[in-house]
């Protein structure tokens, strides 16, 4: 089989990287542009760049691909599939008939549900109690293709969005190489209904609202970790909390004050509920268990975040 592979983040790189263990080499990687990062603003690679390259295996990365020239370029190499992952871009209808047997995708959900560019965070933060991964063959709506294959995964209580990536990944690369095993004799069906849309996350929804509940609070915060990251003003400061837990005592005190400090004990009045914080971050430093934090940051009973 030659194959072509579309992706560009982390997830999709580690998938490229089981693909090139079991011995499916693409003869070629399309990938988006290279984006300025850091404080220096220095140009970087993107992770599926970065393992093509090691694999010495070429890179394409078109700015636009409804682009006639781009689509020329492309359909001089001839393929029999193409295999989309998180690559970025939605692929006109030109790039979709390019392979033999069309394009297929590998989705951090359980699809219908979380299509979209954040199905991993916002399955958290919805309070999902079970994901998945599904592969479709792609089509020209987003995320809206047939169903090939799928597999369910649970989310544990206090899973942060970085270890649901990480496990997703491992099982999408799993059922994607078994699927590969049936090529090109496999099956699709049309999604179910309930379709829901993971958009994007942003900075702005990052910031704690602590007039909501102590549960929708502690999943954002699970959601958002580790990028962008749930923040809370604290007088000067903006702190990063990573993971919280919802008691089940309720307070009196206003949403967004500090009920206790002490020890362990980090505990946040909310608008409905209290929550308990358990690993946070202040400007510049490390990462703490809140018993550490309290250690060198003061934070009093009364005191309140916002």
């Amino acid at each position: 089989m030659k194959f072509a592979f579309a992706g560009t983040p982390r997830f999709a790189a580690g998938i490229l990287e089981k693909l090139l263990q079991h011995g499916f080499h693409p003869t070629l990687v399309l990938s988006q542009q290279d984006k300025k990062s850091g404080r220096g603003q220095k140009e970087m690679p993107t992770p599926v760049k970065v393992v093509a390259q090691q694999a010495g295996i070429p890179v394409f990365q078109p700015h636009n691909l409804r682009d006639q020239k781009v689509i020329e370029t492309l359909k001089k190499e001839t393929i029999d599939l193409l295999i989309v992952v998180a690559y970025g871009f939605i692929l006109p209808k030109e790039i979709l008939d390019w392979p033999q047997f069309g394009a297929i995708n590998v989705h951090a959900s359980l699809l219908p549900r979380h299509r979209g560019a954040a199905p991993i965070q916002r399955a958290i933060e919805m309070g999902d109690s079970v994901t998945g991964v599904t592969l479709i063959q792609m089509d020209e709506g987003l995320d809206t293709g047939w169903v090939i294959a799928e597999s369910p995964l649970l989310i544990g209580d206090k899973e942060t969005a970085d270890e649901l990536h990480d496990a997703l990944l491992q099982l999408g690369g799993e059922l994607l190489l078994s699927t590969l095993a049936r090529f090109p004799h496999w099956h699709a069906k049309p999604q179910g209904k309930g379709a829901t849309y993971a958009a994007k996350l942003t900075k702005e929804e990052a910031w704690i609202n602590w007039q909501q509940s102590a549960e929708i609070i502690a999943r954002k915060i699970r959601a958002f970790n580790s990028v962008p990251g749930a923040r809370t003003r604290f007088k000067n400061d903006i702190l990063k909390i990573h993971l919280a837990t919802p008691l089940t005592y309720e307070s009196s005190v206003p949403a967004g004050e500090v009920i206790k400090s002490e020890g362990e004990n980090l505990v946040i009045a909310t608008g409905k509920g209290v929550l308990a914080i358990e690993i946070l971050q202040k400007p510049g430093g490390k990462i703490l268990k809140s018993k550490d934090f309290l250690a060198g940051y003061k934070i009093e009973a009364g005191d309140h975040f916002a």
